[in-house]
């Protein structure tokens, strides 16, 4: 997984680029960012050259769905958990 907290606003953002990304073998980082109602999605073993954009594709809105899940597990596994309370409420 790969974190950004940009400093600057670019062009077509509301503020600052705040993105996560995803990457594994057959897929390029998969990148969500906060505020935008798009990302970036395309399957390597298919298209290795990236011409197709597949996050609006209706054939890949399952694949979208597995990869926007891995994406949340890994930004829930890597977020700081300490430090752990030493008493239940």
């Amino acid at each position: 997984m790969i974190e950004e907290e940009g400093q600057r606003v670019y062009s077509g953002f509301a503020g600052r680029v705040r993105m996560r990304s995803l990457v594994t073998a057959r897929h390029p980082p998969q990148r969500s960012n906060d505020g935008v109602p798009w990302g970036e999605l395309y399957d390597l073993g298919e298209d290795p050259e990236e011409n197709h954009h597949l996050w609006d594709d209706a054939g890949a809105q399952k694949l979208r769905a597995e990869m926007t899940e891995r994406l949340a597990r890994a930004m829930l596994a890597g977020s700081e958990t300490s430090p752990y309370p030493d008493a239940l409420a």
